[in-house]
C-alpha cells in the first residue's frame, strides 16, 4: 500500500480509531472495546492536556494538518509542535490511559 493510500485510509477513519492507531500503532480489532467507551476515555484524557497540547493534538489527529501548518496557526516552530505532539502521544501511552483503552474501563484520576 502506498503512503498516499494509507494517508487516505487514515483520513477516512473515525477520530477514535485515529487516536487508537496513533497511540498503539495498530488498527482496532474485535478485541478492543466498543467505540463509545473509547471515545469517553479519550475525551477524558484530552481534557487533562494543557491548552497547547490539546490544540496541537486535535489539529494533527482531527484536522490531519502537518506540523508546519500547526506551527503557523499556533505561532510555534515546526520542531516545537512535533515535540508537543510526541509528548501527548507518550502521555496517552502511559499505562493508566492505554490500559484503560485496551480494557475498556475508565482510568483512575
Amino acid at each position: 500500500m502506498s503512503r498516499t493510500t494509507s494517508i487516505k485510509k487514515f483520513a477516512e477513519m473515525p477520530v477514535s480509531d485515529r487516536v487508537f492507531y496513533s497511540i498503539f500503532g495498530q488498527y482496532r480489532t474485535s478485541e478492543t472495546p466498543e467505540p463509545n467507551n473509547i471515545e469517553e476515555i479519550i475525551d477524558n484524557a484530552i481534557s487533562e492536556l494543557s491548552e497547547t497540547e490539546r490544540n496541537v493534538f486535535l489539529m494533527r489527529i482531527v484536522n490531519l494538518l502537518p506540523f508546519c501548518e500547526i506551527g503557523e496557526k499556533t505561532k510555534l516552530s515546526t520542531e516545537r509542535v512535533r515535540q508537543i505532539y510526541v509528548k501527548v502521544i507518550k502521555k496517552f501511552r502511559h499505562p493508566r490511559i492505554s490500559g484503560a483503552i485496551m480494557s475498556g474501563i475508565e482510568p483512575e484520576k
